[in-house]
């Protein structure tokens, strides 16, 4: 039981650390992480080791492994479901309509601006600018934002 739930909590900080390997730029990575292959053994280990420890929770007790291997699958379901784009989105368009709530009188192309730079400080206000003029409206630069972001990463 004991080694069941080591192999649960390292499966998980494996996955943890290449979460956050993931999230910084390549230069702000260890020199081991900049590789995606070592991100992808790092994601294959914590599987590894997450499927391994429940396989021997199940063996002790049916109740556990099956409790066990549901959290992981709605955790997994969950993550995927926050990082789709159309949940980011919806996120964006909702700070679009609450700054709009709050201050009617402002222009929707300053509103849109200012997310995309509230987001994104570092790529400057001629770019938020411009992807607020090619793209016109609210859902459009959604969806535009969360395509670079996808591309150059959140953090860029």
């Amino acid at each position: 039981m004991v080694v069941a739930l080591l192999l649960l909590g390292s499966g998980s900080v494996a996955l943890l650390l290449r979460a956050h390997f993931a999230s910084r730029r390549a230069w702000d990575r260890p020199a081991w992480a900049r590789d995606a292959r070592a991100l992808r053994v790092l994601r294959a280990a914590g599987w590894a080791l997450l499927l391994g420890g429940t396989a021997l929770l199940a063996r002790r007790s049916v109740a556990a492994g099956l409790v066990a291997l549901a959290i992981l699958a709605g955790a997994s379901a969950w993550t995927r479901w926050t990082r789709s784009s159309g949940y980011l989105a919806r996120g964006l368009l909702r700070e679009v309509e609450r700054l709009r709530h709050a201050r009617p009188d402002r222009d929707e192309r300053e509103i849109l601006r200012d997310v995309i730079l509230a987001r994104h400080p570092r790529w400057g206000e001629d770019l938020a600018q411009q992807i607020v003029a090619e793209q016109g409206d609210a859902r459009r630069v959604a969806e535009m934002l969360v395509r670079m972001e996808r591309t150059a990463g959140p953090d860029q």
